[in-house]
């Protein structure tokens, strides 16, 4: 069996690692609807009834069962400098995993712990692995109501792409990652995360060229050093001697 078709792995067009197992929580019949009071304490619920079933989707305990292996496996084999892209949720799930010493079940008080945690989004989050860095990071705004006047919040679904503002976060995380270190992406296969994954990508591609001014240094640089070159080459006097031109002989003073 092909190992990339076993784990549900692609490279895309523009080089990032589209991971399936990545993908968010699969939130069913949710997925859509008015985000009012009542569906955010309903999912909340879920999340503290791992094992109760999510109707047309799947239960929390198998999404971290799905999502927790596959994380590990990455922070084993992917090298110092990876960037996983994905969504809040994961984040909020890997991060408390992490701090927690990375054990087999979460506990309740994780569980309460992910809930509680609203500060994720659009944050980097750096995981230390022996004496790699990983990084990991959620994709941004995808819900096409919030801040709109007037308009329902919908439970975002997993087949939502970023919204201008999800954008423009993008754009933000890609500037910071910029300075770090980063030697691959790896996104989760829905639209969203390779959405920003791209743009990211983008922006530490964009910081690695050099800056115009940058260029003329270097161009007026290399100008200046071919001018010294040519006065240090710089050909005798010549005289003509009969049929034949021969260098001038430097006349002695004595």
């Amino acid at each position: 069996i092909n190992k990339a078709a076993e784990l549900k792995i692609a490279i895309t067009p523009t080089g990032i690692i589209s991971n399936e197992n990545l993908k968010t929580w699969d939130l069913g019949s949710l997925e859509g609807t008015e985000e009012t009071r009542a569906v955010k304490n309903q999912i909340n619920d879920l999340i503290r009834n791992p094992d109760r079933p999510v109707p047309g989707g799947e239960s929390f305990a198998v999404f971290t069962q799905r999502m927790i292996p596959e994380i590990k496996r990455i922070f084993e084999e992917a090298p110092n400098g990876t960037l996983i892209i994905t969504d809040a949720e994961t984040v909020k799930l890997i991060d408390e995993w992490h701090k927690q010493n990375m054990p087999d079940v979460l506990s309740k008080q994780s569980l309460e712990n992910i809930i509680k945690d609203d500060e994720t989004r659009s944050k980097i989050k750096e995981f230390k692995i022996g004496e790699k860095t990983i990084y990991m990071t959620s994709h941004g705004e995808v819900n096409q109501n919030k801040g709109v006047k007037g308009a329902a919040i919908l439970v975002r679904a997993q087949s939502d792409d970023l919204v201008e503002k999800g954008i423009e976060e993008a754009h933000t995380l890609g500037k910071e990652l910029a300075s770090k270190n980063i030697s691959s992406i790896i996104s989760s296969s829905l639209p969203g995360a390779l959405t920003a994954a791209d743009i990211i990508k983008d922006e530490i591609d964009e910081s690695k060229k050099p800056k115009i001014d940058e260029v003329q240094e270097k161009t007026l640089e290399e100008k200046l050093a071919r001018v010294t070159n040519l006065e240090e080459l710089k050909e005798p006097e010549l005289k003509l001697v009969g049929n034949f031109v021969e260098p001038a002989k430097e006349v002695s003073s004595g």
